[in-house]
């Protein structure tokens, strides 16, 4: 299966369970928040890239990071794609 197909089907998980919460709109802006976040810290793109770096590292950075500014759904999902 290729990545496109994976990240398709995962797009659509969140998508459906954020409408499934009313929270469309603020995981939306969430994502746009974190694509920012993203490419305004290279170092925070490599440690994330990084797979030497323990899982429950790259969560704890996120969480740090994320949380209060960013739905739980958001949250959820960026753990889960760590």
């Amino acid at each position: 299966m290729s990545e496109i197909t994976v990240a398709i089907r995962y797009a659509k998980a969140l998508i459906d369970l954020a409408t499934e919460q009313n929270a469309l709109e603020h995981v939306q802006k969430d994502m746009e928040l974190f694509i920012h976040t993203i490419k305004a810290n290279p170092q925070l793109n490599a440690v994330l890239a990084n797979p030497i770096i323990y899982h429950d590292k790259k969560v704890k950075i996120l969480d740090g990071i994320f949380t209060g500014k960013v739905n739980k759904v958001s949250i959820s999902f960026f753990n889960l794609m760590i």
